[in-house]
Formats: structure tokens, sequence, C-alpha cells
């Protein structure tokens, strides 16, 4: 016998083998898992062991969604509150020209003389040139006036004195008067008294014909200014 047969004799005989073998394992019986009961959705009667339901998982709830913020409303501007209309400060009689002192009413000096106005002469022309020829006669659009002044010295020195320069002249055109010297009768002139002592007599104007509102400036004493109403 030669190895080729001998080859092909063993390839055969684990053929056979193989395919008794595959035999026996399809003729064998199968063997049945035995099926679990399945357990009734609903307990029996009398089964107290029967274990308890597991309620249903709860679903979870959704977070709340964020709400919008609410809508500023609008609201009205407020309104202006009329503001009452400022305080006037009552003015100081013989400040100023427009709050002079009352004629006929005294007033003091800061040197201490009390002082009052008397007699007024709006148009004194024919007086004047009564009193003296010599006397300025007045231009086109001037006339002559004159204010009667008294005084009485109470101040702290002994003695003072007051006359015509002590007096000045204003009206409504802002323009300053000095006393004339000129001849008029009663017509004051620079007096010095001790303390008691009185003076007094007439202040002669040249001034604008249409000049009104006068108002004597009694002045005394440095940087003094009161103003008097002469009608």
């Amino acid at each position: 016998m030669s190895r080729r047969n001998i080859i092909v004799g063993a390839i055969l005989l684990c053929l056979l083998v193989c395919m008794g073998l595959y035999a026996l394992g399809t003729n064998a019986p199968k063997t049945t898992t035995p099926q679990t009961a399945k357990v009734a959705s609903e307990p029996t009667t009398g089964a107290s062991s029967a274990a308890p339901i597991a309620p249903a998982a709860a679903k979870p709830t959704e977070a709340p969604k964020p709400t919008d913020p609410p809508k500023p409303t609008n609201t009205m501007a407020p309104t202006n509150t009329p503001k009452p209309p400022p305080a006037t400060a009552t003015p100081v009689l013989g400040a100023s020209r427009e709050a002079p002192i009352p004629k006929g009413q005294p007033v003091t000096t800061k040197s201490g003389w009390t002082v009052t106005l008397g007699e007024f002469a709006p148009d004194a022309n024919q007086i004047v040139n009564a009193a003296n020829q010599f006397n300025t006669k007045p231009e086109a659009g001037q006339k002559w006036v004159f204010v009667t002044a008294s005084g009485k010295y109470g101040g702290t020195p002994e003695s003072s004195s007051i006359g015509p320069g002590n007096f000045r002249l204003v009206g409504k055109k802002e323009t300053i008067y000095t006393t004339q010297f000129i001849v008029l009768p009663n017509a004051l002139k620079q007096t010095e008294v001790f303390k008691g002592g009185e003076v007094g007599g007439r202040l002669p104007y040249l001034i604008a014909a249409d000049d009104t509102d006068l108002r004597i400036i009694v002045n005394t004493a440095f940087g003094e200014g009161i103003y008097m109403a002469v009608e």
C-alpha cells in the first residue's frame, strides 16, 4: 500500500467520524426550559404574599418660564409750581431820590443837625429879580427856585456850623444843582452855633425850567446824602 492510499483512507475515516457525530447531535431530544408563570396583574384572593405594584414614576415638572419684566408706565411730568414773587424790601426813607423824607418831616444827620424843609417856591424869577437888579437873569429854559430850610444842632462837639454848601438840589433830570450867591431876603448863610442853637433861611437854585420831582440832598458829614422832598 502506497503512502497516497494511506492518506486518502485517513481523510475518509475522519469524514465518517464527523458525519456520525453530527447525526447523533440532531437526533438527541430537546430539553425545554420551563417558562416562568407570569404574575397576574391583579392580585388573587387570599394571596397575601403578592408583591406590591411599584407606583409610576412622576414626570419631572417643568421649570417655570421667566416672565417678562413689567413695562414702566408713563408717568406725567411734574408741573412747575409757580414761585411766589420775591419779597420787595421796604425802601429806607431818605436813602434815594425815589424814597425821600416827606416834606415837613425832620431828619437828624450824622453830625447831629436836625433839619426840616419849609417853604418851596417853584418859580421865583420875580422874587429874585426884585431882590436885586444885579442878580443873575435866567436864560431861556431856566428858572429860579428856592427852598426854606431850618436846622437845630444837637451833636457831640460843642459847636458846629451849617450853610448853603450843605444843601444841594436834584430833579428828574438827575442834574445836581448847587446854591447861587445872590442877594435874596432871608437867605441862609453859613452859621456856627453851639449845641441847641438853630439857624434857617432860603436856598436859591437856578435850574432847568422843565425839571421836576425836586429833592434836597442834605450833607453835613463825609459821605452823607439824605434826600428830602421839597413838595
